[in-house]
């Protein structure tokens, strides 16, 4: 099938076709009528051709075709059946080129009754289709794979039909990762016919870790399209299985406004369950008013409220548990009210590969802004910058092309500002010139040429005259490039060859000679050999001692590499070895001789990773070296290695060796920390062993001296480190104790504890504990000891009476029963009333002496004193004599207020000792 094109107008520019308005998703009822609409733009006018998957659809009275002034395009199908649903394609062409846009149309079911309906339409084309008006279309998914449930250990087939000119390659992904084929897992692709391409993936007893959601790319030179499934496995409920913390949303930097409100938001996932806590600068951040983190499930809140510009900073969300860690961290930026754009976008238009400049001012020099494109938030990369001088905010696109043409946004906190860039596009031209060729006879000739537009339209011809393609002369597209290729070359090929783009051409001429030698053994056409093996090119030419030339992709073999590369002659016949073959020396190798030459192309196939030897668990005593090791199928394979689920780094302690094929973990001067599961992973294929650190045995708890009171119970409560877990004893005046109904022992995890019940002097004593293993001893003495209440206070003495207050002091208990004192409690009473009052119940007195206040003048009072410990009160002081509360007349006698307290001090220390005297007039102290 033949399309004619318009012509532009002389002094017009050529402009490939574009899509001005999408098609859109429609969805109708069975038997309506549904309209779809595209509009489009090109010079000259594009033809306009629509397509049902990969059908051409013919203008008929069920389905008719409109292409008004403007440029727009519509399908009208006046009657819908259920078969008319599917992908709906427009294609618009003209001679600069081609673009299309598809869309689906749903047909969901009516009532109708018990009537029937014809299913058939026949002014759909069966005759012609996308290869008939294209050279190259993009990838189209004409039949999207569908969700899958299946059973545990039941085959599934998984299916996508795709159509594309040339035919698309398909891959398939699970979980983000390159599906490869194993004994269960078949992959197939299969052409229904010239335009439809089948992929299927086959999977015997399916298992659980076969779910997930499978990715589909299919991709040719034109373009790329992508889809996808989700196959959920159903089988048997199973213990969940331990994984480190890993976030599946996280947050990204934000810039707000002060009094805004910030919200960041993780989702963690990881068994059990991780604990999460959020840090601001490198410090944990504790709830207040205006912050407060939240949980719902496994997503983790935290809520920045009436922001100020002190809390901009890194913010760091953390998940931990007991198979690892995982954190995440953005900047929060809070910035003053009133930032305002002081120079707003303006719309830019470029020339293709031009630089585009998008550029805003703004009030104050340390505000941040955004930058968005059609929505979508802009990153920078090595083709697109974005730049901060004072107030100045600039987007620079370098090497700009029509896919940059949008709509870009730059965001301030809720103030934002637009502005459209226009691209305009190049015609296509030529990269380089095209280079002579000289060929003897029945060789292969070839001239290529690379295009600034892959969808150009050349044309090719020889001395003026357009070439015609055949099993002599062929034509091959990849991408941008072109290569005309003359097979069996003769003297009637010689001549002057031309490309045409446009009103662009390149030549270059062809020279046929006669050989000067040949070749009687040839290089075969293919060689495919395994990776690490060597690989021998061998020919053989008509008479010795010819000059040769071994080439790789065109270019000479270095002679030099004589570690890679081997050259071999033996009278007429030449040889080049290739020395353990690796993914890049596959190739095409040629032989030059004279005029003639003989290629073939060479494939390696890639080493499967393996362990040939795997870890093995190690045990090393403290502060010595470990070392791991593994032994791999191939020198250049690369391990990772892992600790209870983290990636390990090289350190000075940590050491990671390559020699050949092993590879070593070496843990110098180890220590308790390094205990764990160790992982060496080989690409998807993992090994482990577990690492023991034995240590001489050895205390950890603090305490030393534990207290009980008396006739209770006294747990002596010890931790520990050893391994290999030691054996323990306890023992009492320097002999074991064997567990009674007086004294338990009880064992767990790292800890031991020794119960002594109904506490009594006997008990008073210092116990050891005595931990043994093979790698030493360790022995360490605590101490019991019984509390009880305190002896009663002296007898309070009165001193600086006033008419409403005095000053009572006494001497400390003569024993505060092994507890110290906590409170002294005063208690009262007058004459008048026997019965005796606490004064401070509502306070407490720690120190012997104390001002009462609030008394009556004239009254006389009697005072007694209670001292408290932990273990409870002790018997009341003796009371004092009735002391009236009068402020006295002739003076008052010396009274010791504080008395001299015990000190302990060092030798040649300065000591301090204190004591209080009241007396009026003030006494002389000696």
């Amino acid at each position: 099938m033949f399309i004619s094109f318009s012509v532009p107008k002389p002094g017009e520019k050529l402009q490939a076709p574009k899509i001005v308005k999408k098609l859109s998703m429609v969805k109708v009822l069975d038997g309506q009528t549904v309209e779809l609409t595209c509009q489009v733009s090109g010079n000259p006018r594009p033809t306009i051709t629509w397509f049902k998957q990969t059908q051409i659809i013919k203008p008929s009275m069920e389905f008719q075709i409109f292409y008004d002034d403007d440029n727009v395009t519509t399908l009208i199908i006046r009657e819908v059946f259920p078969e008319d649903a599917g992908t709906y394609t427009v294609v618009a062409k003209n001679a600069a080129g081609f673009s299309s846009t598809s869309a689906e149309l749903v047909v969901e079911a009516a009532d109708h009754g018990t009537d029937t309906y014809p299913s058939s339409r026949l002014s759909l084309s069966r005759q012609s289709s996308l290869t008939d008006i294209l050279e190259g279309v993009p990838p189209v998914f004409s039949e999207k794979p569908k969700d899958k449930d299946v059973d545990e250990g039941k085959p599934v087939e998984l299916v996508c039909k795709v159509t594309g000119i040339p035919e698309p390659k398909i891959t398939w992904l699970r979980n983000q990762k390159p599906l490869k084929e194993s004994d269960r897992i078949e992959i197939t692709t299969t052409s229904q016919d010239l335009e439809v391409t089948k992929g299927t993936v086959t999977i015997k007893k399916v298992k659980p870790e076969d779910a997930g959601t499978y990715e589909i790319i299919a991709e040719n030179t034109e373009g790329k399209s992508v889809t996808s499934l989700i196959l959920n496995v159903k089988g048997k409920p199973q213990k969940p299985v331990e994984e480190p913390p890993s976030f599946t949303q996280t947050y990204s930097d934000i810039t707000c406004t002060e009094k805004e409100t910030v919200t960041l938001t993780v989702k963690v996932q990881g068994n059990p369950p991780p604990e999460v806590t959020w840090y601001k600068n490198g410090k944990e951040i504790k709830p207040s008013k205006n912050v407060k983190p939240s949980v719902n499930k496994n997503v983790h809140t935290l809520v920045l409220s009436d922001t100020k510009k002190p809390d901009s900073g890194d913010y760091k969300c953390v998940a931990k548990n007991p198979k690892g860690t995982v954190e995440h961290t953005a900047k929060v930026t809070v910035q003053k009210t009133g930032v305002e754009f002081t120079e707003k976008l303006y719309d830019v238009e470029v020339k293709e590969r031009e630089p585009s400049v998008f550029s805003v001012e703004v009030s104050q020099p340390d505000a941040q802004v955004t930058w968005h494109k059609d929505g979508e938030l802009v990153k920078p990369t090595d083709r697109i910058k974005i730049v901060e001088d004072g107030c100045t905010r600039k987007l620079i696109i370098e090497d700009s092309t029509v896919n940059d043409e949008g709509e870009y946004t730059c965001v301030l906190g809720e103030k934002e500002c637009t502005a459209e860039l226009v691209v305009i596009e190049l015609p296509p031209d030529f990269k380089g010139d095209m280079q002579d060729v000289t060929v003897a006879t029945e060789q292969v000739a070839a001239f290529q040429v690379e295009l600034t537009k892959g969808d150009a339209r050349a044309r090719w011809f020889k001395d003026d005259k357009e070439i015609e393609y055949s099993e002599h002369v062929m034509l091959k597209i990849d991408g941008k490039r072109q290569k005309l290729i003359i097979y069996n070359a003769s003297f009637q090929d010689a001549g002057t060859y031309t490309c045409v783009v446009g009103n662009k051409k390149k030549s270059a001429k062809l020279k046929v000679e006669a050989p000067t030698v040949e070749f009687t053994a040839r290089l075969p056409e293919k060689m495919t050999v395994p990776q690490d093996t060597d690989v021998s090119f061998t020919v053989e030419l008509s008479r010795p001692n010819v000059p040769v030339k071994w080439l790789k992709n065109g270019e000479p073999v270095p002679e030099k590499e004589k570690d890679k590369f081997q050259f071999i002659k033996d009278r007429n016949v030449y040889k080049m070895v290739v020395r353990r073959a690796q993914k890049d020396d596959a190739a095409e190798y040629s032989c030059v001789a004279g005029n003639v030459k003989t290629t073939t192309k060479l494939q390696v196939q890639e080493a499967h990773a393996e362990f040939t030897l795997k870890l093995r668990d190690v045990i090393v005593r403290e502060s010595d070296t470990a070392t791991l090791l593994v032994e791999v199928t191939r020198e250049t394979f690369e391990v990772r290695w892992m600790k209870d689920g983290q990636t390990l780094k090289p350190t000075d302690r940590l050491v990671m060796e390559k020699e050949g094929c092993r590879r070593r973990l070496i843990i110098k001067d180890t220590s308790l920390d390094d205990r764990g599961m160790y992982t060496c992973v080989l690409e998807e294929k993992t090994c482990s062993s577990t690492v023991t650190v034995e240590t001489t045995p050895r205390v950890v708890s603090e305490k030393r001296h534990f207290k009980g009171k008396r006739g209770g119970n006294v747990a002596v409560d010890v931790e520990y480190i050893a391994q290999p877990p030691p054996k323990i004893e306890w023992l009492y005046k320097g002999k074991p104790i064997s567990p009674d109904k007086k004294r338990t022992i009880e064992n767990y995890g790292n800890k031991t504890v020794l119960t002594i019940k109904k506490l009594e002097d006997p008990d008073v004593e210092n116990y050891t504990l005595k931990l043994t293993n093979k790698c030493g001893e360790c022995k360490t003495d605590f101490k019991v000891s019984i509390i009880d209440k305190p002896k009663p206070p002296g007898t309070p003495t009165a001193s600086e009476i006033g008419n409403d207050c005095l000053t009572l002091s006494w001497k400390p208990p003569e024993s505060d029963g092994g507890s110290p004192i906590t409170n002294y409690i005063i208690e009262f009473h007058d004459r008048n009333t026997l019965r005796w009052s606490t004064y401070n119940e509502k306070f407490t007195i720690e120190q012997p002496f104390t001002k009462v206040t609030n008394l009556k003048q004239g009254e006389e009072y009697m005072f007694r004193v209670i001292a408290v410990n932990e273990v409870g009160k002790s018997d009341p002081s003796p009371g004092t004599k009735y002391i009236p509360v009068q402020e006295p007349k002739a003076g008052e006698p010396p009274a010791v207020v504080e008395h001299l307290q015990p000190v302990t001090s060092g030798l040649k220390k300065p000591t301090k000792m204190t004591c209080r005297i009241s007396g009026q007039p003030p006494p002389t102290i000696k």
